[in-house]
């Protein structure tokens, strides 16, 4: 199982970077554009209000695992599978979510707020299995949207078909092993996130954090 991951990294890493790329922009944008893309970030909030009441109203950390889980997994396969539309669904999940997580810091700046200290506690502890799970499933939505925009031009010669049929099976074979990896990544991201996160803050930074008003 180990030896086909690091094949399936090695085979889309590229994508995976690109991915990586348009969310570290999507963030730059965020924090230094705040203002400007403040209508965007009220809106993908107001998107997260219900979630994030659900979770904040809930003291059954089970429950909250299962909505941060479920919510997650659901986002994940859908960047993947509709990436077959022409890459645009994780492309611009990837932009905006970073856009988001840049507004939101620029906030908490703008407040006075430690950002470097939220991110250690706050976001790192399930970020680290989170964001790669986001990134991969982005990167091979990412790379099906690609092959979907190869398709017209393939299918003029013969040796274009079979070489768009042969990039399609192979990516479909490794399809099973990707949200596999993902749901176990995003599985152990609820885990902490539900328990060790709120702990984390809690205990750190407590009553510093500010909630962003909706405008």
């Amino acid at each position: 199982m180990l030896g086909k991951l690091k094949y399936i990294w090695e085979d889309n890493k590229k994508y995976f970077y690109v991915a990586c790329i348009l969310m570290l922009a999507g963030g730059f944008i965020g924090f230094v554009q705040a203002d400007k893309v403040e209508k965007i970030a009220l809106q993908m909030l107001a998107q997260l209000k219900d979630l994030v009441e659900k979770i904040g109203s809930n003291n059954d950390a089970l429950s909250v695992f299962w909505l941060i889980f479920s919510n997650n997994v659901t986002s994940a396969v859908l960047m993947m599978v509709f990436g077959i539309a022409l890459a645009i669904p994780p492309v611009f999940g990837m932009v905006t979510n970073g856009i988001l997580l840049g507004y939101l810091f620029h906030k908490m700046a703008e407040s006075g707020q430690n950002i470097v200290q939220m991110f250690i506690v706050g976001i790192l502890p399930h970020g680290i299995f989170e964001l790669p799970a986001v990134i991969f499933a982005a990167g091979v939505g990412i790379r099906y949207g690609l092959l979907m925009i190869r398709g017209p031009l393939a299918i003029w010669t013969e040796k274009g078909r079979s070489e768009f049929k042969a990039d399609w099976v192979h990516a479909l074979k490794q399809f099973p092993y990707i949200v596999v990896s993902v749901i176990l990544m995003l599985f152990v991201a609820a885990i902490v996130e539900s328990v060790i996160t709120p702990a984390l803050i809690e205990n750190t930074i407590g009553n510093q954090i500010k909630l962003i008003p909706n405008k």
